[in-house]
């Protein structure tokens, strides 16, 4: 979907390529505190849940960091190729 994102050469384009990425995306995040309670006992549950919180809200402040610089250099399409190829190392994707 990020492919999508950077080549997209019409606003269609790129909105069908962003709600598609809302829907497919989001269900890592309404299934995780299932998988935390498979993985994890109740008592020693709230330090992963928390090591992923707060990574999660670290990442979206970073985001912003280098999106801003990627942006002003080379351009907004090319915040989205960035995150497509960061998404390729990725296990879950």
């Amino acid at each position: 979907m990020f492919v999508g994102l950077a080549l997209g050469k019409n606003i269609a384009t790129v909105l069908v390529c962003r709600a598609l990425l809302g829907l497919f995306r989001c269900v890592g995040t309404i299934f995780l505190g299932d998988t935390f309670s498979d993985m994890y006992a109740p008592d020693d549950r709230t330090i992963p849940m928390a090591s992923f919180s707060y990574a999660a809200i670290l990442g979206t402040v970073a985001a912003l960091t280098y999106a801003g610089f990627i942006d002003e250099i080379i351009g907004w399409r090319w915040i989205e190729g960035v995150q497509g190829l960061a998404n390729t190392t990725s296990p879950s994707s």
